[in-house]
């Protein structure tokens, strides 16, 4: 049986929250009741992006200067040595954006990486999304995500994978518990801890790296 691992981006992968920070540092703080609204679920990924982009004081240059300094995890290579080693497919899954996930990524020799995101590109500043992998019919959660992480896990299970699940956030409750081995944290650990799901807690990939390491199945 082939063994798919797919990982959430933000707080795990990179040890910022990319988009948070984005805002947080260079958009007017009108962007905090939008962000609001997202958590409360009453608007998707798509329109917090459309809103909030235009609220950035930042250009497009200088958000990749800030994405320049954004570090990974350090134990992150080793696991992906790791899962290469036992021919582990392995692909991130995240409700940001490409943009930014590839540039911080290509300052590390990691080889390629399948990336499931957000899509944006520019005219001069205006920003452009697209979203490749939204599923606006999803019933969990009423299709307010821009990239159906459950949607994704549910097409590597119909294929007969075995799919192992790293995240974090609530984009990642509905994807998470079809999955068959999941490791959690953050927002997702408490979800999870709160639904009675069965799920691994992890603090780092280090914790990942001896779970897989001593068989957990």
């Amino acid at each position: 049986m082939k063994t798919v691992v797919l990982c959430d981006f933000d707080g795990i992968i990179a040890l910022d929250d990319v988009l948070d920070e984005v805002f947080a540092r260079y958009a007017d703080p009108k962007y905090r009741s939008i962000v609001a609204r997202w958590d409360r679920r009453e608007i998707g990924t798509p329109e917090v992006l459309e809103s909030c982009f235009p609220l950035l004081r930042a250009t497009p240059d200088e958000l990749n200067r800030y994405f320049d300094s954004v570090l990974i995890e350090p134990a992150f290579p080793a696991l992906l040595r790791l899962c290469r080693e036992r021919g582990y497919d392995f692909y991130i899954l995240s409700d940001g954006l490409t943009w930014y996930i590839e540039r911080i990524l290509n300052r590390y020799d990691l080889g390629s990486i399948p990336i499931f995101a957000n899509i944006v590109s520019f005219d001069g500043l205006e920003a452009h999304f697209s979203h490749p992998w939204r599923n606006k019919d999803c019933e969990p959660c009423g299709g307010v995500c821009g990239t159906c992480k459950r949607d994704v896990v549910l097409s590597f299970k119909r294929k007969g994978a075995r799919v192992i699940y790293i995240g974090n956030g609530l984009s990642d409750r509905y994807s998470a518990v079809e999955a068959d081995l999941v490791f959690a944290k953050g927002r997702l650990r408490d979800h999870l801890l709160a639904a009675g799901q069965l799920f691994i807690p992890f603090r780092g990939f280090n914790d990942i790296i001896s779970s897989l390491t001593e068989g957990v199945q």
